[in-house]
């Protein structure tokens, strides 16, 4: 797992659609760490209004809606199809072994 500034068990989580046709899957894409819980929250809200999404190609409209403190959807209109990403905080609690 990659460690946060300052051993911070914050990250900023984004998931989205990816793959192509019946390929298609909901994946997590990105896993970025956070110096503090508050600076988590700030990239967070930042990357839900600009996150560039795999999907759709050419996104003509995002409409972003907040989910309690600590989660953020978008839904980003295309040309032909909308899809929408997810952008959470999360506290790391550690590995588990195998």
């Amino acid at each position: 797992m990659p460690t946060s500034p300052d051993d911070s068990p914050w990250f900023v989580l984004v998931e989205e659609t990816t793959g192509s046709g019946d390929s298609r899957m909901w994946s997590l894409t990105e896993v970025r760490p956070a110096s503090s819980y508050e600076d988590a929250q700030r990239q967070a809200h930042d990357l839900a209004f600009t996150f560039s999404p795999r999907h759709p190609f050419s996104a003509r409209q995002r409409s972003v809606f907040q989910i309690g403190d600590d989660t953020w959807v978008a839904l980003v209109e295309g040309a032909t199809k909308s899809f929408h990403l997810r952008v959470s905080v999360a506290r790391w609690l550690g590995d588990v072994p195998q």
